[in-house]
């Protein structure tokens, strides 16, 4: 079941039961047309009788992806971090190729210069995080 305020929920679909078992059974079911933003879901499990129970809401965000650029690559002596449809705060970080991170900054615009001037020529990794995303790209320094 979903629901788009947490509060009405509407049967979007079932799976047939394995049928009686006394272990655990996998299920799986894909919402074909998810609203865009906040969406909230439900399992309605039914037994042989009538009788069901409801399980934990979860909450899933289906916002617009976001969009993130690092130019220039190859940089020397900044990148730029460019985010579109960003809603939250990301952190970023520069790691080495040994995994050794080497810088941490957060970005709270859409556009962010970030100085890279004291690295060293090289192969680097950019992750940027949030709650819902993850991006990461390689960097070269010249």
């Amino acid at each position: 079941e979903r629901s788009v305020n947490g509060k009405d929920f509407q049967k979007i679909g079932s799976v047939k039961a394995a049928g009686n078992s006394n272990g655990a059974n996998s299920y799986q079911f894909a919402d074909g047309k998810p609203a865009s933003g906040d969406n909230f879901y439900r399992l309605r499990t039914v037994d042989l009788d009538g009788t069901f129970e409801l399980s934990k809401v979860l909450r899933i965000n289906f916002s617009k992806p976001y969009t993130i650029t690092v130019s220039p690559n190859p940089a020397s002596t900044f990148i730029e971090v460019s985010v579109t449809n960003r809603t939250e705060k990301l952190s970023l970080e520069i790691a080495d190729v040994n995994g050794k991170i080497l810088k941490r900054q957060v970005i709270n615009s859409d556009d962010t210069k970030v100085d890279v001037s004291a690295f060293s020529k090289g192969f680097y990794v950019v992750k940027i995080t949030g709650s819902s995303t993850s991006f990461s790209d390689k960097l070269i320094i010249q």
